[in-house]
C-alpha cells in the first residue's frame, strides 16, 4: 500500500478514479468520532485520522460526524 501526503492532507491507498474522504490534518484533533461511524472500518487514528482509500466507500458518514469539519469528500 502506498501513502500520500499533500498540503496537510493524509490519504492511504493506491490511486483511484473516485476519491476517498480526505482528512485535513490541521483541523483533525484525533477524537475518533469518524472511526465510530465508518461502516467499513476504513479509518484509523494515531495523532490524526487516516482514511484508507482502498476501503473507503465515500458514504460521507465521517464527514457528517466530524466535530471539527476536518473531513471532506473531494
Amino acid at each position: 500500500m502506498r501513502g500520500t501526503k499533500a498540503a496537510g492532507v493524509k490519504i492511504l491507498g493506491k490511486e483511484r478514479d473516485n476519491m476517498a474522504a480526505r482528512v485535513d490534518e490541521d483541523k483533525c484533533t484525533g477524537c475518533g468520532s469518524c472511526v465510530e461511524v465508518c461502516p467499513v472500518e476504513a479509518i484509523t487514528v494515531e495523532e490524526v485520522a487516516t482514511i484508507n482509500a482502498d476501503e473507503c466507500l465515500e458514504c460521507g458518514a465521517c464527514v457528517d460526524e466530524c466535530p471539527n469539519e476536518a473531513i471532506s469528500l473531494d
